[in-house]
């Protein structure tokens, strides 16, 4: 009999650390019901495949060390390169002007600024600079590097994150918009939500017609006709793939995969002409970040609770020691090269041109320079 008395030994104590616990979680509760993510974010569950890792086909990966570094002028991000005409090499930079430079280094000057953010180029038959923007679209620049907006949208949709870009013999430029979703700047959201919703998608000169070729990937980023354009290669960047997306033939409109799961994210994709397809990888895959997906109720709280405080897509921070993966004809990795030194960081592209591979980077304020290795794997 306790006489309805409670005994003093059951009382809770309050102290500083209680006090300090109960702050801390009315404010994660906050967090999470208030959110700190953009009001459209909406998560879902999904299962990426499992990470090759540094095994079959990764296994003997070899050391991309030395990387000689061209300097930019100034400025930072230059995140694809292309041939151009006259012995040019074109790349677009951050802050969206265009350089051009000679592949010894010996010049580099501003060739245009599209005012935006260009993430994907290629020339045309006519030599016109065919690129995509980040926030101004499908975009094509003139030999005096005047810009001239193409496209912004595609069955009423407007373009999100414009991305990867080719041009066919026949005019057609193909292209990607890595999603409906977030903006440049906000990858990070997209990682969390696991929502497909990129398109790869066709503009003709001629008409001034775009079309949605294939929907609901996940962030397609570089993409690269292959010989003869009878098919188009896409990295879907966030499923850790690339596709094969058939134009002519018995197959034409079939969309398959072609290769099934690398150690990274695959970023951007170029053909040699010579039977190899170059991949980039931006960085190597994040065992949390796979944890993570099938799992839609973290995700939300991770974007409410931190989403605020992570860095966007062009921060050091995002970006691991350069990648490159060479792919055969037939989906088989024939290169895999790394740099162990870590000097050169975030790989976002790879040209070859006259021998040599010239590697773009969200993150540096250099280009990064490699002989071509002799064949690795048979």
């Amino acid at each position: 009999m306790n006489n309805g008395k409670i005994p003093v030994g059951n009382l809770c104590r309050v102290t500083p650390m209680t006090t300090t616990s109960l702050h801390l979680a009315l404010l994660m509760s906050a967090l999470l019901l208030l959110g700190c993510a953009p009001s459209h974010f909406d998560s879902v569950a999904w299962n990426p495949p499992p990470s090759p890792g540094f095994s079959g086909p990764f296994e003997d990966t070899l050391d991309l060390t030395p990387i000689q570094l061209l300097p930019l002028i100034d400025g930072h991000g230059p995140e694809t390169i292309v041939a151009g005409p006259e012995g040019w090499l074109y790349t677009g930079i951050k802050d969206g002007r265009i350089l051009r430079f000679k592949a010894d280094g010996s010049r580099m000057d501003v060739f245009a600024d599209t005012g935006g953010r260009v993430n994907g180029m290629a020339f045309d038959a006519d030599d016109n600079l065919i690129a995509v923007d980040s926030y101004k679209g499908l975009l094509a620049i003139d030999k005096s590097g005047t810009v001239e907006v193409l496209t912004t949208s595609a069955d009423g949709q407007r373009f999100m994150f414009p991305d990867g870009v080719d041009v066919a013999a026949d005019g057609t430029i193909w292209f990607t918009d890595a999603t409906a979703r977030y903006p440049d700047g906000e990858i990070h959201y997209e990682v969390l939500e696991g929502r497909p919703s990129g398109r790869l998608l066709t503009y003709d000169p001629a008409t001034e017609m775009t079309q949605v070729r294939v929907a609901d990937l996940r962030f397609p980023n570089g993409i690269a006709l292959g010989p003869d354009d009878e098919y188009v290669l896409i990295n879907e960047m966030l499923a850790y793939r690339t596709l094969r997306h058939w134009i002519t033939g018995p197959k034409a409109g079939l969309t398959e995969v072609f290769v099934e799961s690398y150690p990274g994210w695959p970023d951007d994709i170029r053909f040699n002409g010579d039977g190899t397809f170059w991949v980039s990888l931006a960085m190597e895959r994040l065992a949390i970040a796979d944890w993570i997906q099938p799992h839609p109720r973290l995700k939300t709280f991770i974007a409410n609770a931190i989403g605020w405080a992570m860095p966007d897509s062009d921060t050091l921070w995002l970006g691991g020691p350069a990648f490159l993966i060479g792919v055969d004809l037939e989906g088989n990795v024939v290169h895999s090269l790394r740099d162990e030194s870590s000097r050169y960081l975030a790989s976002t592209s790879s040209l070859e041109h006259n021998g040599q591979l010239f590697i773009g980077s969200i993150s540096m304020n250099a280009i990064g320079v490699v002989p071509v290795p002799l064949s690795q794997k048979q």
